[in-house]
């Protein structure tokens, strides 16, 4: 794969041979994919995580790296083939983590096959050799049915590709190197973006009108949208999306509800609380102070 640069262009390869251990693959560490790593490390910024659903799986490092941290891992993908590939050359299967083969679309939109709510969502899904974002994540109706999925105030966060660039693709297949046999695709970006800036060190087609569907859809389902860069020089962004979280439980113990009907009834029946006035720094502070028992239960209340 070629890189270019400010400081000129290399060429990368990497490749998958038969034969290698599953484990020997799989420890490619998060810190070769910046844009993966800072997706993680929103994630894990939750805190008190226990089920994360990942749109897309492709080689499963971000799936399998959350599943070894100790997190329940739901990851949705629609081609047995990357499934496969990714079970047998980077050793996804691990506990804590489920595949699910599905497209994503159809499986957000059935209501997740009652699997339950998420305490998080990462969406890594392109489509074709432009990486482009997928129609159906631009959706609104798909980003509503993604949010009754979450639990209250749960992120969503998804990579999107906005750099500039058109690219040549080439396939080199069954190339041999020793005893192992395979395919090899040799992929380099042309530039054309001279007017945009410098070049990054990958160049896609621009997507500015894709970026906006998608950031317009987002802002109508949820309350709270951020647009990160995973590293300044990443072709990439990472977008947040989640609504605020509520202050009071919407559905509050039977204990707690059985304490705002005797409060209620309280302001119902006296018409209002006593009050009482102590000093403060700068001037007088009133203090509404009541007390609430309930002798049956034997419970006592006080604020």
């Amino acid at each position: 794969m070629w890189f270019l640069g400010e400081g000129g262009a290399h060429l990368q390869t990497e490749a998958i041979f038969a034969g290698v251990p599953p484990t020997l693959q799989h420890r490619q560490s998060l810190r070769r994919t910046p844009y993966l790593q800072r997706m993680a490390g929103e994630i894990r910024s939750e805190g008190n995580l226990r089920r994360v659903l990942a749109l897309g799986l492709g080689g499963g490092l971000l799936p399998a790296a959350l599943a070894q941290s100790g997190v329940q891992v739901l990851a949705v993908e629609q081609s047995p083939s990357v499934r496969d590939l990714a079970t047998r050359f980077f050793g996804v299967e691990c506990a804590g983590l489920e595949i699910v083969t599905e497209d994503a679309a159809v499986f957000v939109e059935a209501g997740g096959r009652s699997k339950g709510l998420f305490d998080a969502c990462a969406v890594d899904i392109f489509e074709g050799c432009t990486s482009s974002t997928p129609a159906f994540t631009r959706s609104p109706t798909f980003l509503h049915s993604l949010k009754e999925l979450l639990k209250p105030g749960a992120p969503v966060l998804q990579n999107v590709i906005d750099s500039a660039g058109d690219f040549l693709q080439t396939e080199r297949r069954h190339r041999r190197f020793g005893a192992s046999g395979e395919t090899v695709r040799c992929t380099c970006w042309a530039r054309n973006a001279a007017p945009l800036g410098p070049l990054r060190p990958v160049t896609y087609r621009r997507q500015t009108q894709e970026l906006h569907e998608l950031l317009s859809a987002y802002r109508e389902v949820f309350e709270e949208v951020d647009v990160l860069r995973p590293v300044s020089w990443a072709p990439g962004l990472l977008l947040r999306a989640r609504d605020r979280k509520k202050v009071l439980d919407p559905n509050p113990s039977p204990r707690v509800l059985g304490f705002y009907k005797l409060v209620l009834a309280m302001f119902t029946s006296i018409g209002s609380l006593p009050v009482s006035v102590s000093p403060a720094r700068g001037g007088a502070r009133a203090r509404v102070c009541f007390l609430a028992c309930e002798a049956s239960q034997g419970l006592g209340f006080a604020a």
